[in-house]
């Protein structure tokens, strides 16, 4: 799998995007940075986080042999948004932004790209 993290004109803040495959970090992609990590074929959780942050992206994906996937790995404005509201609008962004699916209510969220 492909990650990409792109460019941001505030970087995050110098916050690297954690990346985890199944538990375990794989990489972590400063501002503009990628990486590409071997995964085995079956239904594999991915899931980005951050140093001090609330909440993460965490999200499963079905991979095929031999398939290569890109996600496109970006800073989350609506987190920042959020915590102007202080503690209480973080905890609802952590609530409103999770289902059966996963999550997406950190400071990174992601998308898969075309294949």
């Amino acid at each position: 799998m492909f990650f990409k993290r792109e460019s941001s004109f505030l970087g995050g803040l110098g916050s690297e995007a954690k990346i985890f495959i199944d538990g375990n970090q794989v990489c972590a992609l400063g501002n503009g940075k990628e990486c590409n990590v071997e995964v085995d074929a079956g239904r594999r959780l991915v899931k980005i986080d951050a140093a001090l942050s609330v909440g993460e992206f965490s999200r499963a994906f079905e991979f095929k042999p031999g398939q290569s996937r890109t996600l496109a790995v970006s800073e989350r404005t609506a987190q920042s948004l959020a915590s102007f509201g202080g503690v209480l609008g973080l905890v609802v962004d952590n609530k409103i932004n999770q289902d059966e699916a996963g999550k997406d209510n950190g400071a990174f969220t992601a998308r898969l790209l075309e294949e």
